[in-house]
């Protein structure tokens, strides 16, 4: 039976990969991004805060159901990566070059979970699930302005 909580927390089943599930969400939500900003030719500026806000509702919710109040954060959800990713993207605006500056900076602060990323990651259930990638999508966010902000 289909349980839209496990399709949405999984960010479309992409979770399931044996392959690097958190990596291929946060690509994922970026070319989801692109493609939809693309074809109903709306301004993907805008779009990107409307899919952060829903992702990061919908999602929140979903990993709740999925997980309750246990402290794991099992890889095969990845909505957590993608509304880090898209909060990564909230900073800037939404160039083919800053989707992918913006990736490869939220990978590596995802994964390296330093600090305060590791501290958020220590939070009960799905609101520690979200916030370790919230706080690593905030730092990206703050560097590729910056960055981009030098560069213009």
């Amino acid at each position: 039976m289909f349980d839209i909580y496990k399709f949405i927390s999984t960010g479309l089943y992409i979770g399931y990969s044996k392959i690097a599930p958190g990596t291929l969400g946060s690509i994922t939500v970026i070319i989801l991004l692109h493609i939809i900003s693309s074809i109903f030719h709306f301004n993907i500026d805008i779009l990107k805060y409307i899919f952060f806000v829903t992702v990061l509702l919908i999602g929140s919710y979903s990993v709740k159901k999925i997980i309750g109040d246990t402290i794991s954060d099992p890889s095969y959800i990845v909505i957590d990566e993608w509304a880090g990713q898209l909060f990564t993207l909230l900073f800037v605006p939404v160039t083919l070059s800053a989707s992918i500056g913006g990736f490869f900076l939220f990978r590596l602060f995802d994964i390296t979970k330093l600090w305060p990323i590791n501290k958020a990651e220590k939070l009960h259930g799905y609101k520690g699930v979200m916030a370790d990638d919230l706080v690593a999508g905030l730092i990206a966010g703050i560097i590729l302005a910056g960055i981009t902000a030098f560069f213009s």
